[in-house]
């Protein structure tokens, strides 16, 4: 009869049946109500039991972002695309969402470019992401537009300041 080494602290624990389906449900139910602080160490301890299930991971990238830990969530997406995790595109589409709420719109471009440039996109999506794709692009573009404004403002107060260094008092 051959011995098992138990490694860890849950060596010698037995752990309820379906616990990890458990946790998945109460933390969507705490994601449902708002309580995104509560959901996530379930979701975490879910990802912990199964690192597999792509649904734990999920759940967890909406606790994070709905607490306020956008590059958590970001982050743990970019992991399920690199580990090839769940569907790819549903993935890549919260993925997009995530950086387009963080205002990250160069990276959402150069991501779909990429995208498009090795054909790897399904047909029924391609009219989204060229849809998400403008979209970023004139976010870009009116970002540019304020910056040079912002900037044309600034000098034009340095230039008001340096005309008030000349007067003469007198």
């Amino acid at each position: 009869m051959k011995k098992t080494k138990h490694s860890g602290k849950d060596g010698n624990v037995i752990r309820f049946p379906n616990l990890n389906q458990r946790l998945l449900e109460r933390g969507q139910e705490f994601l449902q109500r708002e309580n995104y602080h509560e959901a996530i160490p379930l979701f975490q301890e879910a990802v912990e039991l199964a690192p597999s299930n792509s649904d734990g991971y999920i759940g967890l990238i909406l606790a994070y972002y709905g607490a306020g830990y956008h590059e958590e969530a970001v982050e743990l997406a970019k992991v399920m695309l690199h580990e090839g995790m769940g569907n790819y595109f549903d993935i890549m589409d919260l993925y997009i969402k995530l950086l387009f709420q963080s205002r990250r719109y160069s990276e959402i471009v150069t991501l779909i470019e990429g995208l498009l440039e090795e054909r790897t996109i399904p047909s029924e999506r391609l009219e989204h992401y060229y849809s998400i794709l403008d979209i970023s692009r004139q976010q870009l573009e009116q970002e540019d537009e304020e910056e040079r404004n912002d900037s044309g403002i600034f000098e034009e107060t340095k230039t008001e300041l340096q005309l008030q260094e000349y007067t003469d008092p007198q």
